[in-house]
């Protein structure tokens, strides 16, 4: 019978198994029966080492030879089975470990849908944690503060004012809280016009709410600035209080529309229109202070993209969308209004004289100093 040496400090795997008397290769089963090994010629690896074992191939784990190891359990098929390597030896010479660990990203797949799945690190349980439960220095009317600059993206001091926790609170009222808040690093205040500033989330809301600090956090060039600032404008300081539409909002009332985002279509600036004793899905558009005609056509060309969802398709074939554009000044909406009604065939692809949805045009004073910083830069 061949000698195997010592198993407390075993030079190598195949020292480790028991050996055939006859030919001295590793024995497939242990001496009690067991405890498989691997096939003959590789390796067996004992100890738990916590990585997934793709050396294994089959679904029963026994006792380690020389008493060490894990206790004897039975695993399902295809379940997946725990790397188990000699005591004494340090985890990273186990074969498994060094294996999972120099394979590359995209052929990991190729294994077992067990080997596949996720898991969930501690540095994802403590962001779900901060995520859920809301900090202690937050009151309620910072939370609904909040939550309306993340729907917006941005906001300005009288916007705020049209919130149900800051109605009829005066202006430096709300001064004070956005302070608090600034210095506290959830709110991060722009200049917008000459001495007028808007906010945007700070880093630690960012955080709160797993955003991404260079979208959400950063100043926002003059050509998103006008869009945005178009849209709360629209919704919070036209005299009629608008609720704008989520993303996830969106998703949730037509499950589809993710098809219509892969198309080129926009999903940000939406609200429920509920004017003329009826409910809109309306999409919102700001002037740029381009042509008028190129406005239309920019009107045109949203439709036709729409038209191509399913969901949406219904709602333009039903009379329940509606297009609201936001515009400089008053003889600008003028002008839109009459291209509109002039405008024959205007979608491709429907044989109508007419538009097939609702118009509705604003005017928003605003627009005409951040455009013309936009024209200068």
């Amino acid at each position: 019978m061949v000698a195997s040496k010592p198993l407390d400090h075993p030079a190598s795997h195949h020292d480790a198994l028991p050996r055939d008397p006859s030919n001295g290769q590793p024995l497939r089963h242990s001496p009690d029966g067991g405890h498989p090994s691997a096939p003959s010629g590789r390796p067996r690896p004992w100890r738990l080492c916590g990585v997934p074992s793709i050396l294994a191939t089959r679904t029963r784990v026994g006792r380690s030879v020389g008493g060490g190891g894990c206790r004897p359990q039975t695993l399902h098929r295809r379940e997946e089975s725990r790397c188990v390597y000699p005591p004494g030896r340090p985890l990273d010479g186990c074969p498994s470990h060094r294996i999972w660990g120099s394979l590359p990203r995209g052929t990991r797949s190729g294994f077992s849908r067990t080997l596949r799945a996720r898991r969930v690190g501690l540095r994802a349980m403590v962001t779900n944690l901060a995520t859920t439960a809301k900090p202690r220095d937050l009151q309620p009317r910072d939370i609904e503060l909040l939550e309306h600059v993340r729907r917006y993206r941005i906001t300005v001091p009288e916007a705020l004012a049209t919130l149900p926790g800051f109605r009829g609170l005066p202006l430096n009222a709300i001064t004070k809280v956005t302070s608090r808040l600034r210095e506290r690093e959830y709110l991060s205040p722009y200049r917008l016009l000459d001495k007028r500033i808007y906010f945007m989330l700070g880093r630690n809301a960012a955080r709160m709410y797993q955003l991404s600090t260079e979208r959400w956090c950063k100043a926002l060039g003059m050509q998103a600035l006008a869009n945005d600032y178009g849209t709360l404008f629209f919704c919070r300081l036209m005299g009629r209080t608008r609720e704008r539409i989520t993303r996830d909002e969106l998703q949730q009332s037509f499950p589809d529309f993710l098809e219509g985002e892969q198309r080129g279509i926009d999903s940000t600036r939406y609200y429920w229109d509920r004017q003329d004793t009826r409910k809109r899905l309306a999409s919102i558009r700001v002037d740029f202070n381009t042509t008028i005609s190129r406005i239309v056509s920019h009107c045109a060309n949203d439709i036709a993209k729409r038209l191509r969802v399913p969901a949406l398709r219904r709602l333009i074939l039903n009379d329940q969308y509606l297009i609201s554009i936001v515009t400089l000044r008053p003889e600008r909406k003028a002008q839109i209004e009459a291209e509109l009604k002039n405008r024959r065939h205007p979608v491709k692809g429907l044989i109508q004289e007419r538009w097939p949805v609702k118009f509705r045009v604003k005017v928003c004073p605003d627009l005409v100093p951040l455009l013309e910083g936009l024209s200068r830069a």
